[in-house]
């Protein structure tokens, strides 16, 4: 970037006229300025001690050039030191470093009331010198962070245009209007930011969208309302100049949309794992081969009760290779005392007697289940989720929900026997 800010000035000691510091000469009487700081030197001497005059000789008629006891070097300093503190301040809005200015300029400060004001002007213009191309480079480095801010929105699809703005930044720095500049810069930094915050989480919900609609694929229920929000959240994100009110109306469409695929999902595949459960009951509770689809299912249930609908799909795939490697399973020979499963308390509810059987036998099971509850570690997901499942077949058993109590505390009793270990 070339050079950006105007250099800082200072009166001609001969004429007094204002000159930029790196002039060669002063452009009204010719002085040198590279000469200024001796003359400066000599004039505050020279007014410090004035020269006497002869008795025998006429007064000269005062000199209205200089008023008595100004020094010019002290009204150098103190310009000077009003500038390097206007520029502190614009570098401190950019977040470059100042600290070393500051020392500086208690240095200078020191030196100034010991009397060298020449030596005191000399730090604060070196300092001011830096100081301005720190601004030049925070001024770069701050425009380049914005441009490349935008470049990767635009790569994530988030239609953001900051061109003309940077346009008219560049205008103003070449213009040496470093304050309007810096205005600019920090507005469109600030507006940049909140977009970037807002489209964090709309990529959020968007991620999650994702993943969710491949686990609609796995278990065949897609949702035409999801594709069809997801199509609006793309066109928004295409329109130009992006502001916050559109991505705010990105993330209320892909919330709903969210939504509808937490509502969808669960009941799909808690009936797909229902009838993974029957396959796997067909095979009998001592069926070695069958244990590890078992673990799987019961890891499936419980991601699903959890709300790990991602999860829940995994390891749905994973149960349905499990389960066709088993192939086809034997006929079970049926003891007595053995429980007669869902299917004969299916049929006991269908007359008044059988129910009460039915409900008796299952009292006995929820009892039994509810006593291994107990003996497992109390600070466990395992036991809290178990004790949930008791608590929701012991609602259904006094409702007479005798079907859905069944099932309940046969999908306990599939989670207790996998023995699934506790995840961190």
């Amino acid at each position: 970037m070339s050079s950006t800010l105007a250099p800082p000035t200072s009166d001609c000691p001969v004429c007094e006229a204002e000159n930029p510091t790196t002039a060669a000469s002063c452009a009204t009487c010719g002085y040198p300025t590279g000469l200024a700081v001796d003359a400066l030197r000599g004039l505050s001497e020279t007014e410090a001690v004035p020269l006497p005059s002869a008795p025998s000789r006429p007064k000269a008629p005062p000199r209205a050039t200089r008023p008595a006891g100004r020094d010019p070097t002290a009204d150098q300093v103190e310009k000077t030191a009003h500038e390097l503190d206007r520029t502190v301040r614009l570098v401190s809005r950019l977040g470059g470093p100042t600290a070393d200015v500051t020392v500086e300029l208690h240095q200078a400060a020191l030196t100034q009331a010991d009397g060298r004001t020449v030596e005191a002007l000399s730090l604060l213009r070196s300092a001011l010198a830096r100081l301005h191309e720190a601004t030049n480079e925070s001024l770069g480095r701050r425009l380049r962070s914005l441009e490349e801010r935008q470049t990767t929105l635009r790569n994530e699809g988030v239609a953001v245009s900051f061109g003309a703005e940077t346009v008219r930044i560049r205008a103003e720095i070449e213009a040496g209007r470093t304050e309007q500049a810096i205005d600019r810069l920090v507005e469109a930094d600030e507006q940049l930011g909140r977009i970037e915050t807002d489209w964090k989480g709309l990529k959020g919900l968007l991620r999650q969208i994702d993943g969710l609609r491949d686990s609609a694929e796995v278990v065949g229920r897609p949702v035409a309302e999801v594709e069809e929000a997801v199509q609006q959240v793309k066109t928004l994100l295409s329109q130009p100049d992006l502001s916050t009110d559109t991505l705010d109306e990105g993330a209320q469409i892909a919330a709903r949309a969210l939504m509808l695929l937490n509502e969808a999902l669960p009941p799909a595949i808690e009936q797909e794992l229902e009838r993974h459960a029957q396959a796997l009951a067909a095979f009998g509770p001592d069926h070695a081969p069958s244990r590890p689809a078992r673990t799987v299912h019961a890891e499936a249930t419980r991601h699903l009760r959890r709300g790990k609908i991602v999860e829940a799909t995994t390891r749905l795939r994973e149960l349905r290779v499990a389960i066709g490697e088993l192939g086809t399973p034997e006929p079970l020979v049926r003891r007595d005392g053995d429980d007669p499963g869902p299917e004969l308390a299916t049929d006991a509810t269908a007359d008044p007697e059988s129910a009460e059987n039915a409900l008796a036998r299952l009292l006995t099971k929820a009892r039994g289940l509810a006593a291994r509850v107990r003996s497992l570690p109390s600070d466990s997901e395992l036991a809290y989720e178990a004790a949930g499942e008791i608590r929701r077949a012991t609602e259904q058993l006094r409702a007479r929900k005798l079907e859905d109590a069944d099932a309940t505390l046969s999908r306990l009793m599939r989670t207790l026997e996998a023995e699934v270990p506790q995840e961190p």
